[in-house]
C-alpha cells in the first residue's frame, strides 16, 4: 500500500459560517473562480491579472463569509479554460457544495474515529509516502512555507521518500502543472516498486 499526498482544498472552506454551503450554491461560478485563483494568486500568471480586493478584511466571522473574503478576477488562467470551468459549475449546480463542505465540518469527528488506529501505529504513517505540492500554494505559505511543510510531513511519515514542491505552481498542481506532477509521481512509484522485497505485491 502506498500513501501519496497531493495538496487539496484547505480546511477553511467549511469554517466561514454554518450556512456557507448555501451561500456558495447561490453563485457557483463566482465562488469557484475566486477559490481557484485566490489559492494560486502568487504564481506569475495570476499575479499579472487585475484583481478586485476582497470586500471583507475583518477577521471576525460575523463580518462576512468566505466568498466576501476572496479577491475577484475577470480572467481565467491557462490551466482553467472556460469549458472546464463551465463543466465544474454545472456539476456543482446539480450537487451543491454541501457534500464537499461537510468533509471539513467532520474533521474533528473523523479524527476521533481514526485516533485509536493512529495511536496504535505509534502516531506514524508507515507506508512509503511522497508529498507533492505547488511551491506557491497558499496553504503551504500559510503554514510557514516549504521547509515548514516538509518538517510537518517528516514528523508523521516514518518512510518519507521525499517532498516535491513544484516551482511557480499554486494550490491546484494537477491542473497547473500536470506534466511535472505526473513525472514526480511516476518516479516515486517506480522507485518504491523497485525497492520492494521480491514477491511483496503478490501478498497484497
Amino acid at each position: 500500500m502506498y500513501c501519496i499526498r497531493i495538496m487539496c482544498l484547505s480546511g477553511w472552506v467549511g469554517k466561514a459560517s454554518r450556512n456557507c454551503d448555501s451561500r456558495y450554491d447561490s453563485n457557483v461560478e463566482e465562488f469557484l473562480k475566486r477559490l481557484y485563483l485566490s489559492t494560486s494568486m502568487a504564481t506569475s500568471e495570476i499575479k499579472a491579472f487585475p484583481a478586485q480586493a476582497p470586500r471583507v478584511r475583518d477577521p471576525k466571522r460575523s463580518a462576512g463569509g468566505m466568498l466576501e473574503r476572496l479577491p475577484s478576477f475577470n480572467q481565467l488562467p491557462s490551466w482553467l479554460p472556460r469549458a472546464a470551468l463551465e463543466r465544474f459549475v454545472k456539476a456543482f449546480e446539480a450537487s451543491g457544495f454541501r457534500g464537499g463542505v461537510n468533509y471539513y465540518r467532520c474533521l474533528n469527528r473523523n479524527w476521533e474515529k481514526t485516533k485509536a488506529a493512529f495511536e496504535k501505529s505509534g502516531r506514524k504513517i508507515k507506508q512509503p509516502t511522497f508529498f507533492i505540492a505547488g511551491e506557491l500554494d497558499m496553504v503551504i505559505r500559510t503554514y510557514g512555507g516549504t521547509e515548514a511543510a516538509e518538517s510537518m510531513v517528516s514528523k508523521v511519515c516514518s518512510d518519507l521518500k521525499g517532498c516535491h514542491f513544484i516551482p511557480d505552481c499554486g494550490h491546484w498542481n494537477t491542473q497547473e502543472k500536470p506534466q511535472e506532477t505526473s513525472t514526480a509521481l511516476i518516479r516515486f512509484l517506480d522507485q518504491t516498486a523497485a525497492s520492494e522485497p521480491k514477491g511483496a505485491r503478490s501478498r497484497l
